[in-house]
């Protein structure tokens, strides 16, 4: 359902786009979009084209596709751009992967 209204909201506010999961229990990135939206609970989602990252009023952050690094919240959560060619351990435990990351 969240999902769901996730892209409602986008199609209603951002045109006919849709969202692309990076991975499993991670981030949504907008395809072809160059910022952030934060929807009303405090959740971001970073456009692909995104080059920077986004940390939401709750602390939820997400990361651009073309984002170079990694970001840690104040309340643990992590994400990691698209470019980045490593991963990023947070203080809660919490790991993002970078987009260029390939773990062996």
């Amino acid at each position: 359902m969240k999902t769901f209204l996730i892209c409602a909201f986008i199609f209603a506010h951002a045109g006919a786009v849709l969202l692309a999961q990076t991975s499993a229990n991670t981030e949504w990135r907008i395809p072809g979009y160059s910022s952030y939206i934060e929807l009303k609970d405090g959740t971001v989602y970073c456009g692909e084209e995104y080059t920077s990252y986004h940390e939401g009023r709750t602390g939820k952050v997400c990361a651009g596709g073309q984002y170079t690094s990694y970001h840690e919240g104040v309340t643990g959560e992590v994400a990691c751009g698209g470019q980045y060619t490593s991963y990023h351990k947070g203080v809660t435990g919490k790991v993002c992967y970078g987009g260029l990351y390939r773990p062996q």
